[in-house]
């Protein structure tokens, strides 16, 4: 199981249990070693998904009870949408995780979750590859009527990520 994968999954298999789960029992159900359930609880928690626990006999880690996904701004999917049905690019408006603001014209080929977040697969331009914009940091989308794109398989793109060895995080 790949790890953007696995985030998804713990994050899940803890907000259906209704009793606290300890780190050996996630390493136990997810096939990992603790040390690994430990990187990718700090990986959850450094994406805001509230990870709570109590020590000692009868504690353990659960989700807070009223967390949810968080939502997909509307005007947003509906710019990405239009693009995807009519094969049009995006000028992106876009911050860096190192709070750079750059412009991109990327040609959107799907919508990916990776809890709690949601991701841009796009084709990038500037770069001539294939990226995952985090859809919390895209500060606009714009529709290019005349800047038609032929599309391409998400899953093979998808691929072409995993090639470089790189992991959705943040």
């Amino acid at each position: 199981m790949k790890r953007s994968e696995r985030l998804h999954a713990i994050t899940e298999y803890l907000r259906r249990r209704r009793t606290p789960v300890t780190v050996a029992d996630l390493a136990r159900h997810f096939e990992v070693d603790e040390r690994t359930v430990f990187r990718d609880l700090a990986a959850l928690r450094d994406q805001q998904v509230p990870i709570v626990g109590e020590p000692g006999r009868g504690g353990g880690l659960q989700v807070h009870r009223d967390y949810r996904m968080p939502p997909l701004d509307a005007a947003l999917y509906r710019t990405c949408e239009r693009a995807f049905i009519s094969g049009r690019a995006l000028d992106l408006e876009y911050t860096d995780r190192n709070g750079a603001a750059t412009t991109r014209v990327v040609e959107p080929h799907g919508l990916l979750v990776a809890t709690p977040l949601w991701y841009l697969l796009a084709h990038d331009r500037l770069r001539g590859e294939p990226r995952m914009f985090r859809v919390d940091r895209i500060r606009g989308a714009v529709l290019r009527e005349a800047a038609r794109f032929e599309p391409r398989d998400p899953r093979r793109m998808f691929l072409e990520i995993e090639a470089y060895g790189l992991e959705v995080r943040e």
